[in-house]
C-alpha cells in the first residue's frame, strides 16, 4: 500500500490544535488513528488537549502502555508500532518515518513547527525518506494565516 502523506508546516496555530483537528477528521471517516509524537511529554500535552476538548468534539482515546492498545480508535505512542491497527497515522516533531514501518497506513501526515529547527530537519529527513521512496507527498503550511499547499512532489 502506497500511503498518501501530507506535512504540515505549523507556524500559527497551537500544533496540538492541528492534530486534534486532523484526528477529529479522521475519527469521523470511522479511521483508527496512531498519533505519534518523539517523547513522553508532548503525549502527556496532547492527552490533556484531547480530554479537554468540549464534549461534541470529544475523541475517546488511549496513550501505549495503558493496556488495550488494540482496541483504542485513536491510541497516542512515542514508538512506531501500530498497536491499535490504525490506517492513520500523524507522525509529530521530530520523529523520523521509516518507510517499512509506514508502508500500512493509508494516509500519512507530519505534522510540525515551523519555528522549531530540530523539528524542521526531522521534516526535511521525513521529505526526502517518502519522496525517495517514489510515494507522492504534499507540503502545507499556514503561515500566511490560511492553510496554502506549497509543494507537491511529482
Amino acid at each position: 500500500m502506497m500511503p498518501d502523506c501530507i506535512f504540515y508546516r505549523v507556524v500559527r496555530r497551537p500544533t496540538e490544535r492541528v492534530v486534534v483537528q486532523l484526528v477529529q477528521r479522521a475519527f469521523g471517516e470511522s479511521s483508527r488513528v496512531l498519533v505519534r509524537a518523539w517523547d513522553a511529554q508532548q503525549i502527556q500535552r496532547l492527552d490533556e488537549f484531547l480530554w479537554l476538548c468540549d464534549d461534541e468534539a470529544f475523541i475517546p482515546h488511549g496513550v501505549a502502555g495503558d493496556g488495550n492498545e488494540g482496541s483504542q480508535p485513536v491510541l497516542l505512542a512515542t514508538g512506531p508500532e501500530n498497536l491499535n491497527g490504525a490506517h492513520f497515522l500523524a507522525s509529530l516533531g521530530q520523529c523520523l518515518l521509516e518507510p517499512p514501518e509506514i508502508r500500512g497506513f493509508s494516509k500519512v501526515c507530519v505534522i510540525f513547527d515551523g519555528r522549531d529547527d530540530p523539528q524542521l530537519e526531522a521534516a526535511r529527513e521525513n521529505w526526502k525518506r517518502v519522496v525517495d521512496e517514489g510515494w507522492s507527498a504534499n507540503y502545507w503550511t499556514d503561515e500566511s494565516g490560511q492553510w496554502r499547499l506549497e509543494h507537491k512532489s511529482e
